[in-house]
């Protein structure tokens, strides 16, 4: 199948778009993800080596926000996780942290100490 996709942006920031023939919402969002996919891709590959991590973290992050915000413009109404409170998630993360907190030797937790004192004085 040769599928053409026209899109467009007006100055106001709306953006149309127009297929050659008629397709199903599921091979529509397939190409649209697979064009996303490649231009990431690409992004990744333009920057220096040493760079790639962070542009990797940040394209995902910024992909990441963007499919969110359009999944709660689409469907305001529908929480993927209604049971993943922002309270639940500190829970767990403040559970994580005195695991690896406990797992640390006395020297460690020594030294974090010390190092936690010194940043709140110089503040």
């Amino acid at each position: 199948m040769k599928l053409k996709i026209e899109i467009t942006t007006t100055e106001e920031g709306k953006t149309s778009f127009r297929l050659s023939q008629p397709t199903s919402l599921e091979v529509t969002t397939q190409i649209l993800l697979t064009v996303q996919l490649a231009l990431m891709k690409a992004q990744l590959a333009s920057v220096p080596v040493e760079h790639q991590p962070k542009v990797k973290e940040h394209v995902y992050d910024m992909v990441n926000v963007a499919a969110s915000n359009m999944l709660t413009q689409y469907a305001p109404d529908i929480e993927l996780r209604p049971d993943l409170t922002a309270e639940a998630i500190l829970q767990h993360e403040n559970q994580l942290i005195e695991e690896k907190y406990n797992s640390l030797s006395e020297e460690e937790k020594q030294k974090g100490k010390k190092a936690y004192k010194e940043a709140k004085e110089s503040l």
